[in-house]
């Protein structure tokens, strides 16, 4: 048998959710979007996470992506892509809504420092050697500078002489566009 006091709270909850509605509180599962900028990385380049205001209304808790370096941990807005080229979807989950946003990306076979390597990297004076560049590196040409090298060495034909004086040297490529990597070498006695 009921008793009074407890059909009275009974009818007190129903009447204020009559009033009231649903609670003030509550939010409205929304679907996160954003976007990665830029949307085409290079490889190791770094990236921002840009959120569309009013779609992540409690903060975001990752970024995720297998083509990250990382993960972008919560209430971050910068990563790093990694070194595999394709294309890839990105998430974004949100506290606050249990939707998830996704956008795709790429990422290019080119770091954002070129990369290469003289061969051999132990010369004696005189020897010659070739310039290895990454693949995808320096697409429009550029140089190789150095003061082991006799001259400049052009990307289009990546070949020179090492200079007479033995040590340690670094070689300094500069692609077209002001990208730059560096590698070292020796020239031995």
């Amino acid at each position: 048998m009921k008793t009074i006091s407890t059909i009275v709270a009974v009818a007190a909850i129903a009447a204020a959710a009559c009033a009231f509605g649903p609670s003030a509180l509550a939010q409205d599962d929304v679907t996160p979007k954003f976007a990665l900028a830029p949307n085409a990385l290079m490889k190791g380049q770094w990236f921002e996470v840009q959120i569309e205001e009013g779609t992540c209304p409690g903060g975001s808790t990752s970024v995720t992506s297998p083509g990250f370096a990382a993960p972008v941990g919560a209430g971050g807005v910068h990563g790093m892509a990694g070194t595999t080229p394709g294309t890839y979807t990105a998430t974004l989950t949100c506290a606050g809504t249990s939707k998830t946003g996704t956008v795709e990306y790429q990422v290019v076979n080119r770091n954002v420092r070129p990369q290469f390597t003289i061969e051999p990297s132990s010369l004696r004076a005189g020897q010659p050697f070739e310039v290895r560049i990454a693949e995808g590196d320096c697409p429009d040409g550029g140089t190789v500078d150095s003061l082991g090298f006799r001259s400049q060495v052009r990307v289009e034909s990546p070949n020179g002489i090492a200079e007479g004086r033995p040590g340690k040297y670094t070689a300094i490529l500069t692609c077209t566009g002001g990208t730059r990597g560096a590698a070292e070498f020796e020239i031995i006695s």
